[in-house]
């Protein structure tokens, strides 16, 4: 598919900062588009039943997410911390006095909320998924994007384009006229925070470890889970979420079936 006229602003990933910068541009009357490569919206955040799989808190000092949350009408609450945590070292468990921690805030409902939110004040027409951006080419005063979808390269035009995408992924699309070298390698050497990262989310009938004192919170240098939190939500089910340790390959070896049984003991112990 080739468009031939020009239309506004064409952005380049439907994450967090792709959503927010097109409802900005909607807002302001600026015609827009945006273009994912995955079949669903939020980038990174990615919530399950209310349980955040993707990024999971924000902190006071965040003041633009704050305003966020709070404009799309959400609710925040503080993460749950009250009461003693575990260490788990060399087969040997020990209890953590209780400390002042840092407050850190979730939203209700899981930070997809926020991309849902988001979309809502979109018009429909204006996210298109399953597209993913391959070329940029700069013609005169206009900007032409090819992306791979559906049906095969598609191309569109536009006054100009956002991309919002991870450095290094930027790094690897083919622009033209081409970055400086020294770019290149800047974008290529930003790690992706917590790329490799997995999380394991366990629901209880209730929050237990409350009635017995503990806060939920739990550091492991035996695994599988490194770190564990409280994941219960106001009016949703008790949980346990944990970050699994090793990386992706490693996880991969040990296969779905035995990770969850380990990961189960743990929970147990």
């Amino acid at each position: 598919m080739e468009e031939t006229t020009r239309r506004g602003v064409l952005v380049a990933g439907a994450g967090l900062a792709g959503l927010a910068l097109a409802d900005a541009l909607h807002r302001a009357g600026v015609p827009v588009r945006v273009l994912e490569a995955r079949s669903r919206a939020g980038g990174r955040i990615w919530s399950e039943g209310g349980f955040d799989l993707g990024p999971t808190w924000f902190w006071p000092g965040q003041r633009r997410m704050a305003s966020l949350v709070d404009e799309l009408g959400l609710e925040r609450f503080e993460q749950p911390t009250r009461g003693t945590a575990l260490l788990e070292r060399g087969g040997q468990r020990h209890r953590l006095p209780p400390q002042q921690e840092m407050v850190s805030y979730r939203v209700a409902g899981g930070m997809g909320a926020l991309a849902e939110g988001l979309l809502a004040r979109l018009p429909k027409e204006a996210l298109l998924l399953g597209r993913r951006v391959q070329r940029v080419r700069l013609e005169g005063t206009s900007v032409r994007v090819e992306a791979a979808g559906p049906e095969g390269v598609e191309v569109y035009a536009a006054d100009a384009v956002a991309l919002t995408l991870p450095p290094r992924l930027l790094a690897e699309l083919a622009i033209e006229p081409a970055l400086p070298r020294e770019q290149l390698a800047e974008l290529r050497a930003v790690p992706t925070w917590m790329a490799g990262t997995a999380k394991a989310v366990a629901v209880y009938d209730t929050p237990f470890w409350r009635e017995r004192g503990f806060s939920g919170t739990a550091f492991s240098a035996d695994g599988p889970l490194q770190e564990i939190h409280d994941a219960t939500s106001p009016g949703g089910p008790a949980a346990l979420f944990g970050f699994v340790g090793g990386t992706t390959a490693e996880r991969g070896s040990v296969g779905a079936e035995a990770l969850t049984r380990a990961i189960g003991e743990q929970l147990a112990r």
